[in-house]
């Protein structure tokens, strides 16, 4: 039986299942540990700014349930997050973890870049301190730099994409 996928547009509504996954995703991949006040914070923040239209989070809907978001943007003086200005930047992605290495987080990163380019930057870059070997597969390049902000490669997206003069 074919499974039903969906990625459809973060919103408010929601939020709680988003909260759930962004501390799973922060808790279990990166092993920090935040109050609930905290990671509430950051969500809360993370949604203005989605509401904003300065972030995008995406959620992967498998036949109904919400198992997985992207966050991306463009960045800009507006983000709390702006190292390439005008470029595409892919900052979180999240799988659940009882539906990982299905090609899932494949499907939300494709959706993110296509996004990305519809809106006709420049380039794509992330940062990963961990997964070099996925992102190299993903079409994206270790450029050798270490980002400051968090201390993790940078990497971009070998893709031909849309000179901005």
């Amino acid at each position: 039986m074919q499974n039903l996928i969906q990625i459809r547009k973060y919103s408010v509504c929601d939020y709680s299942i988003f909260k759930k996954m962004f501390t799973q995703y922060f808790t279990h991949d990166f092993n920090i540990n935040l109050t609930d006040e905290q990671f509430q914070n950051i969500c809360e923040h993370i949604e203005k700014q989605v509401l904003e239209k300065i972030q995008f989070v995406d959620l992967l809907i498998l036949d109904g349930i919400v198992i997985g978001f992207i966050n991306y943007q463009i960045d800009s003086p507006k983000s709390d997050w702006n190292f390439k200005e005008t470029w595409g930047c892919i900052r979180e992605v999240f799988i659940d973890l009882n539906f990982r290495k299905k090609g899932y987080a494949t499907k939300l990163i494709n959706h993110a870049e296509t996004e990305l380019r519809n809106l006709l930057v420049p380039g794509i870059y992330l940062t990963a301190d961990s997964n070099f070997d996925f992102w190299i597969k993903m079409g994206y390049t270790n450029t050798g730099e270490v980002c400051a902000a968090n201390n993790s490669n940078i990497f971009v997206s070998n893709a031909v994409l849309h000179n901005k003069n």
